[in-house]
């Protein structure tokens, strides 16, 4: 053991409690803001942002489809700057203002794909619409 560090360690259930108990979208917004901090474009240089829609690996359960997040990413630092959940009967347009309010846009160029689907088609896209913001 190294000098000055502590002798115990919390485990895996402490850590699991502590983040259940957090509001989640707090904490992903104070996350977001803190990224968009970090990431700060130099003066004369835009932010580049994509958004786009994922389905989580491993989230889906035998009742139902995996999680699915519309999220807004810097291009040069590859990081999530802003994101939403999307509804399993939904699709990801009504998320795209929620997701673009969470995100600091002045300056920056924003590109998205986002999937339109027909009603409950095994979440099958039938469209997709690109959308550019400057």
């Amino acid at each position: 053991m190294r000098s000055g560090s502590p002798a115990w360690c919390p485990c895996e259930s402490a850590f699991r409690r502590t983040l259940q108990q957090l509001d989640a979208d707090a904490l992903d917004q104070a996350a977001g803001g803190w990224a968009q901090q970090c990431t700060a474009p130099a003066a004369g240089r835009r932010r580049v942002i994509a958004v786009d829609g994922k389905t989580l690996r491993g989230s889906a359960t035998a009742g139902g489809p995996g999680r699915h997040l519309l999220a807004a990413l810097d291009h040069d630092h590859g990081v999530v700057l802003g994101q939403a959940g999307v509804a399993a009967k939904t699709n990801e347009i009504p998320m795209f203002a929620t997701v673009l309010d969470r995100v600091e846009l002045a300056g920056a160029v924003s590109w998205a794909q986002v999937a339109r689907l027909e009603g409950d088609r095994d979440g099958v896209p039938v469209e997709y619409v690109t959308l550019k913001v400057t």
